[in-house]
């Protein structure tokens, strides 16, 4: 059995008074999952301004291994992070801490794209189902 610890979400800011939205609370937060028994954790980043984003992603990934070496960590790709096709590559393209995987939903448009990107890149990808 896998436990993966899903830690933020798309969840709006104001959601909860201790949602992770910073690298830091992020990485602090996933060391208790896993101390609790998590093998792998799910993350949203955030940017300064407390929205996702895929520009984030350095820095959350950076500080979520240093808090817990020899997890998985994987991260969304949502549509709805950047909000552009064209500008959800040119993200993902940039990032330089990659995360063990990325979560592509599979009923947006772009996701193969996204998918063959994130191949070429060596990061594994996890399946987003909506339905059925």
């Amino acid at each position: 059995m896998i436990v993966q610890a899903c830690l933020n979400g798309a969840r709006p800011s104001d959601y909860h008074p201790r949602l992770p939205l910073t690298a830091d609370a992020i990485a602090l937060d996933g060391a208790a999952c896993v101390s609790a028994g998590a093998a792998e954790l799910h993350i949203h980043p955030r940017g300064p301004d407390g929205r996702e984003s895929l520009r984030a992603v350095d820095e959350a990934i950076y500080a979520v291994r240093r808090a817990c070496p020899g997890s998985l960590v994987g991260v969304s790709t949502g549509a709805w992070i950047e909000r552009d096709e064209k500008q959800t590559r040119d993200c993902i393209s940039a990032w330089r801490q990659l995360p063990d995987y990325a979560s592509v939903n599979i009923s947006e448009r772009d996701a193969p794209a996204v998918i063959a990107l994130l191949h070429r890149m060596g990061v594994g990808v996890e399946a987003g189902l909506a339905t059925v």
